[in-house]
């Protein structure tokens, strides 16, 4: 059935079939209304809802919402199937958060996923760190890398690399400087750290190590003070492995040789008999010869006008270098058959400088040591220590050594023969 022309009717129609519509004119719907079918195929008509505004449209642009109907393209942010790309102009910007509130301790995650059969040396994901050098060129100045090292089905192993941009003055290229990678049979990490044996590694704080450390490439091991100043240790002529043990206590390691901090312990005896031999009451003798000093009824102290001779004679040590003495050990037993019983005695430490082709006079000076002045009975034998703290020191040239006397007041004693030894520990300086 075909209607030419205008037909009102005023009553339900139903039709059931197609129904077409010819030569339509175009126009505008009123009031954003439209025809269609409710839920009972009747026609019906519908107003639509406002319409949605889309701002700064463009291709790949990812479309976000302004509020109510209004829709931005956003030059910035840009998906093309593949990149994606975000853009800002601001201060630390473009700022990219992943924010975890589930009431549980995961964390937020981003993941690198690699879809492909895993082969060993596939690299799984990348981040890298780009900008521009100062004459606009894109740089590549660090990346972080992840890969594979073995793939096999459960002896998985990977191997993360850090690497920056280093250059030998010519060219720029990627150097690694930290890689971790993980064992397929061992379960530990190998790390490695620094490119280049002219690279250095600085530890703010303790370094701890459960493992040997191992210095190679006949590189040294460098022990700095805050001064800047240090000592390094090498092992350029070995042959063999060798093992240096520390014993179980403190102190100071030394050198061998004549070199500072190390200890030598040197005789002051030079008689073969006697360690002392104290000819007459009140003279000064010493451990290194048996002639008395020309000092006599006077206390321990500064001697002036020794002779040539006495320099001489009394040297019981000469130093070699610049030293100290820390103490000296004396051990004897003084005999006399002049009288019996105990007698007093007084020792005195004394260092000064001997000349040399000159019969001119020089003067001792006294070194502060235990005092060990007192009665001595006489069969008996003594080990005196005297620790020396005191004007101890000694240049290359200066002698030294154990001077002493018997001041008893008994006339009668004279001609103390004392057997033993005396030695003395000498630091060298």
């Amino acid at each position: 059935m075909r209607w030419i022309g205008q037909h009102i009717w005023n009553f339900i129609s139903r039709f059931r079939s197609d129904v077409y519509l010819d030569d339509i004119s175009d126009g505008t719907v009123a009031d954003d209304k439209f025809l269609g079918l409710d839920a009972n195929n009747k026609i019906v008509k519908e107003a639509i809802a406002a319409g949605l505004n889309l701002a700064n449209e463009g291709n790949n642009r990812v479309v976000t919402s302004s509020g109510g109907t209004d829709l931005n393209a956003e030059s910035s942010f840009t998906w093309d199937g593949q990149d994606l790309n975000v853009t800002s102009g601001g201060t630390v910007k473009p700022d990219i958060t992943f924010q975890a509130t589930a009431p549980n301790n995961k964390p937020a995650r981003l993941s690198f996923y690699k879809d492909r059969v895993g082969t060993t040396n596939d690299f799984v994901g990348q981040i890298s760190f780009d900008g521009k050098d100062n004459g606009s060129a894109s740089q590549q100045y660090g990346v972080i890398e992840a890969s594979i090292v073995n793939a096999t089905h459960t002896d998985e192993a990977g191997k993360i690399e850090i690497k920056v941009a280093s250059s030998n003055g010519t060219a720029p290229n990627q150097r690694l400087f930290i890689s971790g990678t993980g064992s397929n049979s061992a379960d530990d990490v190998d790390v490695s750290i620094g490119y280049g044996s002219t690279s250095e590694t600085t530890v703010a704080g303790s370094l701890t190590t459960e493992g040997g450390i191992f210095i190679n490439n006949d590189s040294y091991l460098n022990l700095v003070n805050s001064g800047g100043y240090g000592v390094r240790m090498n092992y350029t002529n070995g042959t063999a492995n060798r093992t240096v043990t520390f014993p179980d206590a403190a102190g100071t390691v030394q050198l061998q040789g004549a070199s500072t901090g190390q200890i030598i312990n040197v005789s002051l005896m030079k008689d073969d008999n006697y360690v002392l031999y104290l000819n007459t009451r009140t003279y000064w003798y010493s451990t290194a010869g048996s002639t008395y000093t020309g000092n006599t009824n006077v206390s321990a102290g500064n001697w002036s006008s020794w002779s040539d001779d006495r320099q001489a004679r009394h040297c019981g040590y000469i130093a070699s270098q610049a030293c100290k003495v820390n103490k000296v050990r004396f051990v004897g037993l003084f005999s006399t058959s002049y009288t019996s019983g105990a007698l007093d005695f007084e020792f005195a430490l004394m260092k000064w400088t001997p000349g040399n082709d000159t019969t001119a006079t020089v003067t001792t000076t006294y070194m502060t040591h235990t005092d060990h002045d007192g009665s001595y009975t006489e069969g008996r034998i003594y080990n005196l220590e005297f620790d020396v703290s005191g004007n101890n020191t000694l240049a290359a040239g200066d002698a030294f050594t154990l001077f002493a006397r018997c001041v008893d007041s008994n006339a009668s004693a004279r001609l103390q023969l004392w057997y033993g030894n005396c030695w003395a520990e000498v630091e060298l300086t």
